[in-house]
């Protein structure tokens, strides 16, 4: 699985998914809809809690960390729309 997502089955709530990640960027004065993140940089910041990692301050869905090296907790998040 080249996403490292062994446990599969267990991404059904919200809390268990893993972190997420996107280039790091410095904040414009204009808004945007559905913004896409930046084309270049080198830190990517790190959304959201970890089930591999973390003390009971890391483990809230706010939490915001960021990074370079690829890690296994980080990963992609799957969502739609209810019907």
């Amino acid at each position: 699985n080249p996403y490292l997502l062994a446990h599969s089955q267990e991404l059904e709530t919200f809390s268990a998914l893993p972190r997420s990640y996107q280039i790091k960027t410095g904040f414009s004065q204009a808004q945007e809809t559905d913004p896409m993140g930046a084309n270049t940089g080198n830190y990517h910041v790190i959304r959201g809690a970890s089930w591999a990692h973390g003390t009971r301050t890391e483990l809230r869905l706010s939490f915001r960390d960021y990074g370079i090296e690829p890690r296994n907790d980080l990963g992609f998040r799957i969502a739609r729309y209810a019907q």
